[in-house]
């Protein structure tokens, strides 16, 4: 996309600095790339990417079309897109039940096919009577398809005998659903600029749409309870959202105190008001009780935050106080198996924060630098994890909420050292990150078939590691290097208790080593570019498991024709992913559970990028869409 753009169309190019990042180290920023107007009349792009595991068919496809009407100070868009998928994949699981008084496995095996289709399409214009005013409008209708195939079979069996309790084979299983929604969006923009250090950016957006999702799932038993059986379960589903509307509201000032001292405050609000859902599920027509229900709720999110930053030719020191406060609101109606009723929960939460942080920089000269940075965040159980009651929609897989859920506080602290030459740049970081109450959904077993999951602040972890980046250049050859390797140590909460099941007594504490890294090489031959990248992943553990390491390799070519107007590149990814198997390992109340993907999860694809923009190309529009969570 960059390459893509003439260079006789950039006006300037700005460097936004974020001194404090929310929760990061403190060297993130803006690049603001600034165009000059274009001519009045018609543009627009099209782009195209069909991707293939074999060569047999398409098995993935991005393809979009927009079009852009530019007069005088409006900008009329028009945006189109289709997306397909279409994959195959699996899993081995084997669970061992050490816990119980027999020593129970169970096996679980299932293939599935899926296919999706997603069609997006968007209308609306874009006016901008100065540069610092900008009026977005824009409906959107989107429609998506959704089609699984899928067998599965599931024994119980004593693990010394051999002996089956229980089996489970479906031998079809077909789901089916469709997703129309619409909506509309309004933003506004608006600068008072007073110098390039005094301003007042403001921004608001407003949005509602429906969403509405029905489909039909159907599964053939063919034994169970060891008794020879040939049943027919069918469901059909009925799920109604609306979300009307949303508010979305920031404003950030900015201005000098004295020479060598600067203030800034953002505020931001992050609303969503009246969101319905209505779920209804029925079996050979008849209402499925157990698993219908409805909801409605308010959230509003308020963030205000200070920064007072001083100056000078070797130092900036930065310090910031925030102010965050999320407030959730709402209803849920579900039914009681036990009463044969309808039974009701209210929900009022409110969670307030006092942030502080901080970012020292020392700048040794234009090359060198060195910076310290302390951040706190917190994370924030949302409507759907608090509610109190079982929901049983999946089958085998249950799932319920807990009230009680308390927020989770992040601490981290960087230390980055930073070096940057010409032709290459190089910079460590020392971290330490500490998260506490950390939330997780720890599986209970109903029984060896069927499962609840049930989210608990169960853990605290603390990382310690060391990051490092680097880039250089030498003549057409380009190399890019990142890696982050941390070593994790995890607690569990004492006196965890469901049910008199004591969950802390099945833990015990860990530690881990864990960490990824990506090498980028790029070399230009003319006017053809060669790149390619090579990620690692290193063992992924958390207090009750770990995944497989795994590498994998993805190359490409790519070069633009008719003066940048086409941009065509050939690549492939995921090569050497199936030289690991996928698998994953856990430890939950005394079940062991070893699992194993398969499919295209470990499969490379190749696939062909071409996007073709005719006079200034989508002018930027191709992005607009009426919701804001499109």
């Amino acid at each position: 996309m960059l390459e893509s753009i003439p260079i006789d169309r950039i006006e300037k190019v700005e460097l936004i600095e974020a001194s404090v990042m929310k929760g990061g180290d403190g060297r993130g920023g803006i690049v603001n790339i600034k165009l000059r107007p274009a001519d009045d009349g018609f543009s627009g792009s099209l782009s195209t990417k069909p991707s293939t595991y074999n060569f047999k068919e398409i098995n993935d496809s991005r393809n979009s079309v927009n079009i852009n009407y530019k007069r005088k100070k409006f900008i009329w868009i028009a945006n189109s897109s289709f997306n397909t998928t279409d994959n195959s994949w699996g899993y081995n699981m084997r669970k061992d039940f050490r816990a119980t008084g027999n020593p129970i496995m169970v096996e679980e095996e299932q293939e599935t096919d899926n296919h999706y289709r997603v069609s997006g399409n968007s209308l609306g214009f874009i006016y901008t009577p100065n540069e610092y005013t900008r009026l977005t409008v824009a409906a959107s209708y989107s429609y998506s398809s959704f089609t699984k195939g899928m067998r599965r079979n599931m024994t119980e069996r004593h693990s010394e005998t051999n002996e089956i309790f229980s089996q489970i084979g479906i031998l079809g299983s077909d789901f089916q659903r469709s997703s129309p929604n619409y909506g509309l969006g309004v933003n506004f923009y608006q600068q008072f600029r007073k110098s390039s250090s005094h301003y007042l950016n403001t921004s608001v957006y407003v949005s509602a749409y429906n969403d509405h999702l029905y489909g039909d799932y159907s599964e053939r038993h063919s034994s169970h309870s060891t008794a020879t059986a040939d049943s027919l379960y069918s469901e059909r589903s009925d799920i109604r959202m609306s979300k009307t509307p949303t508010l979305y509201f920031t404003a950030y000032y900015n201005t000098p105190l004295a020479n060598n001292l600067n203030w800034s405050i953002n505020y931001v609000f992050d609303g969503n008001f009246n969101r319905k859902t209505l779920t209804e599920r029925y079996s050979n027509e008849a209402l499925l009780l157990p698993k219908s229900q409805n909801s409605n709720h308010h959230s509003a999110y308020n963030y205000l935050s200070s920064n007072l930053t001083y100056f000078n030719e070797h130092w900036r020191l930065t310090g910031g106080i925030c102010l965050e406060d999320k407030a959730i609101e709402g209803r849920f109606l579900y039914f009681t198996e036990n009463t044969k009723s309808y039974a009701e929960q209210l929900l009022h939460k409110n969670y307030f924060r006092v942030i502080p942080s901080a970012t020292a920089r020392y700048a040794f000269n234009w090359e060198h630098s060195i910076s310290l940075t302390l951040a706190n965040t917190w994370e924030y159980p949302d409507f759907e994890q608090l509610k109190d009651f079982i929901d049983k929609s999946i089958n085998y897989q249950w799932t319920t909420g807990n009230p009680n859920l308390k927020p989770s506080p992040n601490y981290s602290a960087f230390l980055n050292y930073e070096i940057s030459k010409d032709n290459w740049n190089f910079s460590p970081s020392l971290f330490v990150k500490h998260q506490a109450d950390i939330v997780s959904s720890i599986p209970i077993q109903i029984d060896p078939l069927t499962r609840l999951l049930y989210p608990v602040n169960i853990a605290q972890q603390t990382n310690i590691g060391l990051n490092l980046s680097t880039d250089f250049r030498v003549k057409k050859i380009g190399v890019s290097f990142y890696s982050s390797f941390y070593y994790t140590q995890f607690s569990i909460r004492d006196g965890l208790l469901f049910d008199d099941i004591d969950i802390s007594n099945a833990y015990t504490k860990s530690h881990a080593i864990n960490g990824y890294a990506y090498c980028n090489l790029s070399y230009r031959i003319k006017t053809v570019k060669l790149a390619a990248e090579l990620d690692y992943w290193n063992t992924g553990a958390d207090f009750n498991g770990t995944s497989n390491d795994y590498m994998t390799l993805s190359v490409n070519a790519s070069r633009n024709f008719f003066k940048n107007r086409l941009f065509v590149n050939v690549g492939v990814q995921n090569l050497l992913r199936s030289l690991s198997a996928n698998t994953t390992y856990s430890e939950d109340l005394g079940i062991v559970t070893e699992t194993e993907l398969l499919g295209y999860y470990n499969q490379p694809m190749f696939n062909i990028s071409l996007r073709y923009n005719f006079r200034y190309g989508s002018r930027r529009t191709d992005k607009v869409q009426g919701m804001r969570y499109f």
